[in-house]
């Protein structure tokens, strides 16, 4: 690349489970070398892929003084070989993870898309949607093992896949595709990924040997502010303190967060970090090697990278280690089962656990969700256990809104399909069936579903149920079955009365977009009803280039491309929550190039986010 990405930063990830390299005599805390207690958590063991490639390592390493022992220290580098989708593999771009059998893409996906067009946009690949169908298509974009779409070379593609898995948090699939690299690749976000590499599994003698050398290569002011570390690590504080002068001059843009850091080292007991809106895998480093906490506020909108590391990370509270795990498992970057684990890890009494609505009155925070996750385990009666169960979700949805409410659906998920649909549960066979959905478990609603049809006639609740969630539950009918007509359509419009009528309009729009995108049946009655209605004005929708391109996409079959276009253009970061028609195109182009599962999973998302 020939400008720096922040995202790369996020490499952070490779904190979970990395040893403390052989220099260090203490452990500083930033992450857990032993089990959580008292229910121990199982961290995946990848300190196999966290090994910084023998390609990609600095050769003629100096010998440095390690700051945390005074003593000489060495940089130990594992050669790894690994096998990285060579069968068809053969332009070193070309190279992935994931064949078109084991549910990549085909191998010619880019072939008639124009090169300079995928350069472009590839890096705009929206990294921690918290949409789960986004980022699987987004992940098996980048692995696939493609050839690489025809044209003028200026952007290396191996290049920027690497940077955005390390964006995604997916910091095991970027160092495998790392490994595959030229060695004679520069290219700068690739070795700012690397950099990083050095510094989060404390190798700073490869990290400040190979910072000086960049130096040297360009003035990029995240080497020199690496270098600046490395000074400030070797007790060179004048020399730090001269650098950070230097950099100021500069105007480059201010770091409140490093400039304290660089005189925490210093000695400046002064110095306490109380705030780190954003941060960065330098920042958390530097907070290793000075033995500081984690700022509380750290959380708020931390990368996905970045929220994980801090959900492992030892040193801080645990209920803000579970905030920052519930940030990472619904920005796709940490299993549900490694949250599910930490929950479980958290102690509370046998009072606590059977009354667990007493501690809901004043804590509405992690802690109590964690206690509802344990609770839900330990009751026997079916009834209990939904009640449970619907707190949970209520917590969820009422604290994070669809984020919140989606990461309870799919944590609770394994103690819901335990619980089978009887008539003295259709009392929640609403919330039942909303909780599938959310965790991607439409194929499961069945049972629910029919059980509050079969009630319906007697129960309010349970028409409701029916007549608010069919038109969502038929958008993941592949067959049509559950036809929206406008019986249906009436009902559904009955059962949003208590919503504001723009509010209302809105979901209408994209229920109907959504049906016709994915080929269903719609009711005339909803289109006279929207027709009749005001026009509606969305603030921000991607540029009307994009869309078009991704239409051509779609007509022409080009599978990467059209996959490419529908998450950028879905990208609310950009772009803002899309508006029915940027969603429904989306959606369409994705049927279109015969991916209509997941075009399916991304409509019913989008529909259920908007209730919240």
């Amino acid at each position: 690349m020939k400008h720096l990405r922040n995202s790369a930063y996020l490499l952070l990830a490779l904190l979970v489970a990395a040893p403390l390299a052989a220099q260090q005599s203490a452990p500083l805390d930033i992450v857990p070398l032993t089990p959580i207690r008292p229910s121990p958590i199982e961290i995946e063991a990848i300190a196999d892929e966290l090994a910084v490639p023998e390609t990609l390592a600095p050769a003629g390493l100096p010998e440095l003084i390690d700051a945390a022992t005074g003593e000489d220290a060495a940089i130990e580098v594992e050669s790894v070989e690994v096998e990285v989708g060579m069968g068809q593999a053969r332009n070193p771009e070309a190279v992935g993870l994931l064949e078109e059998a084991e549910g990549g893409f085909p191998y010619d996906m880019w072939s008639g898309s124009d090169r300079a067009l995928i350069e472009r946009l590839l890096p705009r690949l929206p990294a921690g949607a918290t949409s789960r169908a986004m980022n699987d298509l987004a992940r098996r974009l980048l692995l696939t093992v493609a050839a690489p779409p025809g044209g003028p070379m200026e952007e290396n593609l191996l290049a920027i896949r690497i940077e955005r898995l390390a964006a995604m948090g997916n910091s095991v699939a970027m160092n495998r595709l790392m490994r595959s690299a030229p060695p004679d690749l520069y290219d700068t976000a690739l070795v700012q990924t690397r950099l990083d590499s050095l510094l989060l599994i404390a190798d700073y003698v490869g990290a400040c040997s190979l910072a000086r050398d960049l130096v040297r290569r360009d003035d990029a002011p995240y080497w020199e502010k690496v270098l600046i570390f490395c000074q400030a690590l070797n007790e060179r504080h004048d020399a730090a303190a001269l650098g950070l002068s230097l950099l100021r001059e500069r105007s480059v843009e201010e770091d409140p967060g490093f400039d304290l850091l660089i005189r925490a080292l210093a000695g400046d007991e002064s110095a306490k970090l109380e705030s780190l809106p954003s941060p960065t895998a330098l920042h958390l480093s530097m907070l290793r090697a000075a033995r500081l906490s984690v700022p509380e506020d750290a959380v708020e909108g931390a990368e996905p990278a970045i929220a994980r590391a801090i959900a492992l990370t030892a040193g801080v509270s645990l209920d803000f280690r579970l905030r920052a795990a519930e940030r990472a498992e619904a920005l796709g970057a940490l299993p549900t089962e490694t949250l599910a684990e930490l929950y479980a890890s958290v102690p509370f009494t046998s009072e606590e656990l059977a009354y667990p609505w007493r501690r809901l009155k004043t804590d509405k925070g992690p802690m109590a969700r964690a206690l509802l996750q344990q609770a839900i385990a330990i009751q026997v009666v079916p009834a209990a256990r939904a009640e449970v169960l619907r707190a949970a979700w209520q917590l969820g949805g009422e604290q994070g809104g669809w984020d919140g409410f989606a990461t309870a659906a799919r944590v609770t998920l394994s103690e819901l399909l335990s619980l089978r649909p009887l008539p003295e549960l259709v009392w929640i066979a609403g919330d039942a069936m909303r909780a599938l959905l959310a965790a991607g478990r439409p194929d499961m609603v069945g049972g629910w579903l029919e059980l509050a049809t079969a009630q319906a006639g007697a129960n309010a609740k349970a028409a409701a149920a029916v007549a608010e969630l069919s038109p969502i539950i038929g958008l993941a009918d592949d067959g049509d079955a559950a036809a929206w007509d406008d019986d249906r359509f009436l009902a559904w419009r009955q059962s949003q009365n208590g919503v504001p009528e723009d509010v209302r309009r809105l979901r209408t729009a994209m229920l109907f977009g959504l049906m016709s995108a994915l080929d269903r049946k719609t009711p005339p009655l909803a289109l006279l009803t929207l027709l009749d209605g005001p026009e509606v004005t969305w603030v921000k929708t991607p540029p009307p280039a994009l869309m078009r391109q991704l239409d051509r996409a779609a007509d022409e079959g080009r599978i990467g491309e059209t996959v490419l276009l529908a998450l950028v253009a879905l990208d609310e970061t950009r772009n803002g929550a899309p508006s029915p028609m940027t969603l429904s195109a989306a959606v369409s182009a994705l049927h279109r190039v015969n991916l209509s599962a997941e075009a399916r999973a991304i409509a019913i998302e989008a529909v259920l986010s908007r209730e919240f």
